[in-house]
């Protein structure tokens, strides 16, 4: 039986988690992701190519949504007012 690289393993995790609810993690999940593709090419009886993967798509689709989010609300800082408002003073 293959062993299944645990980089990519945690890869694939941080990857999930960074789309819904810490979109930081996004950055792990690359960096993670690329190291484990590395540690797979030094090692091809390890199995796990697809959770890096994942993880390299999943963290940069939360990168993505993170600079996104940042230059709508530098682009349109009245979407910050109602936020703004609701703060004590």
């Amino acid at each position: 039986s293959r062993g299944t690289c645990q980089m990519a393993v945690w890869a694939m995790v941080a990857g999930i988690l960074s789309v819904p609810c810490c979109q930081i993690l996004g950055l792990v999940a690359v960096v993670l992701g690329v190291v484990a593709l590395s540690q797979l090419k030094q090692h091809p009886e390890l199995a796990g190519r697809g959770f890096a993967i994942t993880g390299i798509v999943l963290g940069a689709l939360a990168l993505l949504i993170i600079i996104m989010a940042v230059v709508i609300f530098i682009l349109s800082p009245q979407l910050l007012q109602p936020l703004q408002n609701a703060l004590p003073q």
